[in-house]
């Protein structure tokens, strides 16, 4: 049997934020099935419906022959709507609608009015896309609620990227749902002046903030929500997952992806997101609960501590933590210790580089059913924990002998044997840019370095091959901006042998050395072959 509802709120006055919840459910659906086709045992229809008036919105419905009373997925999509016929397959009501995109043409399988899909956060909501795509999924909901094969008890809704922030307001509005799914989709955060961390907000206003973050509306959602954020995320910052995270007042689930944008790692954190719809839809097991963290000094030492309950088989508990002021969201490096159960508790000492610089620290464990399960990012002040002693930066900053690609943000690594130092060095396939990107330079905890060294090994065919130290990271090398130093290190022309290497970059020719945070390596399609990045 599924777990029990968690108890509804009642709301005064039925509005909450932009969204005039009895006008827009009073609109009648005047629903019709524009075609329906049957394959074998699964039934598939195009349908209609208003979601306000002037607006019709288009959908796939599909469901297996005969069903009733049904458990259901309403996938929510960015661009268009799918046909779910793997969900009926698998004895589900599959649906999944087309947002409302100003489209004016009835012959097309797209919703008809609304508004454009550039046209996300304006002062009047009738305008905005986003207004308009949620409004037309809590009345999906309601066209849900009018078919027999539905059971409205057991509907998950699940969104990735802008779907997962759409996705994420609808939780805040519909209660009817037994559980959501939101990747990706925390979004922006915009402080009283319009700032997140260091930067202006990109909602652009505070007054956006309040009409259209998932995180404002957080503390009205009843129902339970899956959130998997990748911490180096632009779309949904850091700033933007706490202030969701602990405004949320319902059954929860985070897990995250360190030095990542929109990805998991090659650890796959976000795999229970299945484990948990199973969990609500039909009472599978449920899932690990991460209490919040604690920081102490002991000995002189940071130490963060938590406790776990499981009833799946831990495969890891460790702790993450990010060094630095609050903002620069998408170039901060999240590193990863593993913690060790004392008593009832779990501890991990987090080194402290420099007592002055603040860090950010979460807990996540692993499990094979809901991959990582996580805890509320924690602010940490060391200085004001009265820690004076600074621990020395570790000179190796990527040696890839425990095979991870924690730091590899971008690419596609495998790590082999034939190395100039150690056991193991990388070889990262580049990314669709033809970069290489990779994390773990914090270059403001050095101490008056003088050289970045690391072992290359070519193909034996002409360069150009080009490293660039990059501050204030984004997604990709952004040539526009150009906020880096390029070094050269196989000329064009030039061979780029086919044997080890190790290059010098004299980081005095470094600009804005302390703000860099990663690098990016340029290698004309070829496959990078690296090894011992280090500092000295």
């Amino acid at each position: 049997m599924p777990p029990a509802r968690p108890r509804r709120r009642r709301r005064a006055g039925g509005k909450i934020g932009i969204f005039n919840l009895p006008a827009i459910h009073a609109t009648p659906l005047a629903p019709e099935i524009l075609k329906r086709t049957e394959e074998g045992n699964i039934i598939t229809e195009e349908v209609r419906f208003t979601s306000v008036p002037g607006v019709r919105v288009f959908g796939y419905y599909s469901y297996p022959k005969g069903g009733k009373k049904l458990p259901a997925t309403l996938l929510v999509r960015y661009v268009g709507a799918e046909s779910r016929k793997s969900d009926a397959k698998n004895g589900f009501v599959g649906f999944s609608i087309c947002a409302p995109n100003a489209n004016t043409d009835p012959a097309k399988k797209e919703s008809l009015g609304g508004a454009p899909f550039n046209q996300n956060f304006t002062d009047d909501p009738a305008q905005s896309w986003v207004y308009h795509h949620v409004v037309a999924l809590t009345r999906a909901l309601d066209y849900m609620a009018s078919r027999p094969e539905t059971d409205m008890k057991r509907v998950v809704v699940m969104g990735y990227s802008w779907a997962g922030y759409i996705t994420a307001l609808l939780h805040g509005i519909d209660n009817r749902p037994c559980a959501y799914v939101s990747w990706h989709g925390t979004g922006y955060y915009a402080d009283v002046q319009g700032m997140s961390g260091d930067k202006p907000s990109l909602l652009g206003s505070r007054q956006y903030y309040e009409m259209y973050a998932p995180s404002a509306y957080a503390k009205y959602g009843t129902q339970p929500i899956y959130m998997a954020v990748a911490l180096t995320d632009y779309f949904a910052t850091l700033d933007g997952l706490i202030s969701m995270y602990t405004s949320l007042r319902c059954p929860k689930l985070l897990s995250v992806a360190p030095n990542r944008y929109h990805a998991n790692t090659s650890r796959d954190e976000f795999r229970g997101s299945g484990s948990w719809a199973f969990h609500w839809q039909g009472g599978g097991p449920p899932p690990p609960k991460v209490t919040e963290g604690v920081a102490t000094v002991r000995e002189g030492k940071l130490v963060y501590s938590f406790a776990v309950t499981a009833t799946q088989k831990i495969l890891q508990t460790e702790v993450l933590y990010s060094y630095g002021q609050p903002g620069h969201w998408t170039g901060r490096t999240w590193h990863r210790a593993p913690a060790v159960k004392r008593g009832a508790q779990y501890e991990c000492a987090i080194p402290v580089y420099d007592p002055a610089v603040p860090l950010y620290a979460l807990a996540q464990v692993e499990t094979a059913e809901y991959g990582g399960t996580a805890n509320t990012p924690k602010f940490i002040d060391p200085a004001k924990l009265g820690i004076t002693r600074k621990t020395p930066y570790p000179k190796m900053l990527m040696d890839f002998e425990d095979g991870s690609d924690l730091y590899i943000p971008a690419g596609t690594p495998a790590f082999i044997a034939d190395a100039p130092q150690g056991k193991k060095a990388a070889a990262i396939k580049p990314f669709h840019d033809g970069t290489v990107h990779m994390l773990n330079l914090e270059a403001f905890l050095w101490t008056n370095p003088k050289e970045l060294r690391f072992y290359l090994k070519g193909d034996g065919k002409p360069g150009p091959v080009n490293v660039y130290l990059v501050n204030d990271t984004s997604y990709w090398l952004d040539h526009e901006r150009k906020n880096y130093t390029q070094i050269t290190l196989v000329g064009e022309g030039e061979v780029f042998p086919a044997t080890w290497k190790e290059y010098t970059i004299p980081l005095d020719t470094v600009v804005n050395l302390q703000q860099v945070d990663s690098m990016f390596f340029e290698m004309g399609g070829r496959t990078l072959l690296i090894d011992a990045i280090r500092w000295q």
